[in-house]
């Protein structure tokens, strides 16, 4: 299968990096865990990427291709539920940002204290809370999002049905992002740790020269490629299964990052100076979202494997 972008994709990916380039971090007075996206986000709207989905002609590679492309800034920019998922379920425009979570989680959620609209994921149906009239607790966290926690009686009850959507699209739109957000953000931890090896010297000597170093980051950027043509493929098939497997590899892949990224840079990576957290600490996060690698797993068995059909036939299909 030809992944290669079209010239309309590769348009949008570099009027994507020229807009990100425009919004450097600010890593100047007090040290943070993570960096504010709203102006990125309304930039992002305002220039119509949020709704591109509505007239590409293929409107998952395209936004896979947007979600991979914002999740390598530093900055927290919610971009999944609002250029993905909300343009391919409802006709209706939904304010942004946009949170997402499910209806049995206790766990705080990510963009939950800047968001204006709620999607939850109840089961049977998925429902919108107008995040606005609700109170919202914010949850100091050093994972790199703004993140808060909703009365507990306003997710398993709160707000409106969405009519005619079907949760399990809703779902697989859902790990579609999660992938691309995670390969964005392992590619750019990926490519500042290469850089900083190259100029950290030991020994008289560049370490990016040692060939023990080259070989771990070689193996890292293969995690790396590999997340992406299997984010690519789940966009193209745009099946539960293809998505649970792609957020499945990218989760288990993020922990390899995370730790070589961070053996690399030594101390330094570990300060609040230094950007390389935006990124891991983000990866921290989101390994654990929509179940994890297990549950991940889980969800790909149940759709490659459902009763009545055999192993080999699940693998053909």
């Amino acid at each position: 299968m030809n992944f290669d972008f079209t010239e309309d994709q590769e348009l949008v990916r570099s009027s994507l990096e020229s807009l990100l380039a425009r919004h450097p971090a600010q890593l100047h007075g007090e040290p943070a865990f993570w960096l504010a996206g709203e102006a990125i986000g309304n930039e992002l709207a305002e220039n119509g990427f949020m709704n591109l989905v509505r007239d590409a002609d293929q409107p998952l590679l395209s936004a896979v291709l947007m979600i991979e492309t914002v999740a390598k800034a530093p900055h927290a920019v919610e971009i999944t539920a609002s250029a993905l998922i909300a343009p391919l379920i409802s006709s209706t425009p939904m304010a942004g940002p946009i949170a997402l979570t499910t209806q049995n989680t206790g766990a705080p959620i990510r963009f939950l204290p800047q968001a204006r609209t709620l999607l939850v994921d109840a089961g049977d149906v998925i429902r919108v809370v107008d995040v606005t009239e609700e109170p919202v607790t914010m949850v100091a966290s050093p994972y790199g999002y703004p993140l808060g926690r909703m009365n507990s009686a306003t997710l398993t009850g709160g707000g409106a049905v969405l009519d005619d959507v079907d949760p399990e699209r809703v779902r697989m739109l859902w790990r579609l992002g999660l992938a691309a957000e995670i390969l964005g953000a392992m590619a750019a931890a990926l490519e500042l740790t290469t850089d900083y090896v190259r100029t950290r010297t030991q020994f008289g000597r560049p370490i990016g020269t040692f060939q023990v170093i080259q070989h771990r980051l070689s193996e890292c950027l293969t995690l790396v490629e590999s997340t992406r043509l299997l984010v690519r493929d789940a966009a193209a098939r745009s099946d539960i299964a293809g998505a649970a497997l792609a957020v499945g590899f990218a989760q288990e892949a993020a922990a390899r990052l995370i730790y070589e990224t961070h053996q690399f840079h030594g101390a330094i990576g570990l300060t609040l100076e230094y950007p390389l957290h935006f990124w891991t600490y983000k990866l921290r996060l989101l390994q654990g979202e929509l179940g994890g690698v297990i549950g991940q797993g889980r969800c790909a068995a149940a759709q490659l494997w459902a009763p009545g059909r055999t192993i080999v036939e699940g693998f053909r299909s």
